[in-house]
């Protein structure tokens, strides 16, 4: 009941990362529309972060990590163990794919560190559909390329989303640049 209704390939990788996940624990998620924060569930496994209000319950959404940036906050509306990430695709029930700003906030500054190193190794990874000589290029070039890529339906400046943005400086911790593997919530 409820939840993201996910495609095959999304499905196998959400039920992959529910039993043997890369990184998964609770986090509070400052909510896109009401901008309250709530207790959510998160697992990760390769480039995909799936998020829901419980174990057990079905996924909320999919942050596609792949290319993502991750920010430390800081202003007076932080919390300490604030961070954000901006991800170039994601989804949830009430949106298609798009950019979008994330807010989370661990419990303590361990787990925060914890899960942002979790999150930039994610957002490095090479995609599954690239194949190994892709991966192999990706690991013997510049960490932070300077080539121009294509925009990708939904992919940066397709609609961002800056409505979870506050006011305030950010300190910038990474800032890959790879290609984005496809939509994991498609049908086959």
């Amino acid at each position: 009941m409820g939840g993201l209704k996910l495609g095959r390939e999304a499905q196998n990788k959400y039920d992959e990362a529910r039993q043997n996940p890369d990184h998964a624990g609770f986090l509070e998620k400052k909510g896109a529309k009401r901008k309250n924060w709530n207790a959510r569930w998160f697992v990760m496994k390769d480039n995909y972060l799936f998020y829901s209000k419980s174990k057990k319950a079905n996924p909320q959404g999919i942050i596609n990590l792949h290319g993502c940036t991750v920010v430390k906050p800081e202003g007076l509306n932080s919390r300490p163990t604030c961070f954000n990430v901006l991800a170039p695709k994601s989804v949830s029930i009430d949106s298609k794919w798009t950019n979008r700003l994330y807010f989370f906030a661990a419990k303590d500054d361990t787990e925060m560190k914890d899960w942002i190193k979790a999150i930039e190794r994610a957002s490095q990874k090479p995609s599954e559909r690239q194949g190994e000589a892709n991966s192999k290029e990706t690991a013997k070039s510049d960490p932070s390329p300077r080539e121009e890529r294509p925009s990708s339906p939904g992919g940066p400046g397709s609609g961002s989303d800056d409505s979870d943005e506050e006011n305030g400086t950010r300190e910038k911790i990474t800032t890959p640049t790879l290609p984005l593997p496809d939509d994991p919530g498609r049908s086959d």
